[in-house]
């Protein structure tokens, strides 16, 4: 009897689970679109779709592709999660960008995606830290300029 209960509980938590983890897919394609026309604004890009990713092309930087995926937790009662390569993809393509137009000199500026953008120099002074500085603070204007969706 007790077997019999426990395969019960077993079954029931089971169920739950899976259940959870269902979702719908046309639901999914109302929550990323939004999502996108949130973040990017309407019509300011395009997407292809496969089973479980959106494809995103913006079509201001028509060379770029962004996957987009729609997460859900089956032990989570929250709304679903959005997941993206965006930050990583853009942020090197930024860094690309930057260095072919500006003299880094023996600095170096890369992108790391958990970190996001890295800038290493070497000095052996607190003088010698204003040209790195300076070109740092370079970086940012002209990256917040002309990349504001950064």
């Amino acid at each position: 009897m007790k077997f019999l209960k426990l395969i019960t509980i077993v079954c029931l938590i089971c169920s739950t689970f899976f259940l959870n983890a269902c979702h719908d897919i046309e639901e999914d394609n109302k929550i990323m679109i939004t999502y996108l026309d949130d973040k990017f604004g309407k019509n300011t890009y395009t997407v292809t779709q496969d089973k479980y990713r959106w494809f995103v092309t913006l079509n201001d930087y028509p060379e770029l592709t962004f996957f987009y995926t729609v997460s859900h937790d089956p032990f989570s009662m929250s709304s679903p999660s959005i997941k993206t390569d965006f930050d990583h993809v853009f942020g090197e393509y930024v860094v690309k960008k930057y260095k072919e137009s500006y003299n880094l000199g023996e600095d170096e500026l890369f992108f790391d995606s958990p970190i996001n953008f890295v800038y290493y120099t070497k000095v052996r002074s607190l003088e010698e830290l204003k040209i790195p500085y300076d070109r740092v603070m370079k970086f940012i204007s002209i990256v917040s300029e002309k990349y504001p969706i950064l």
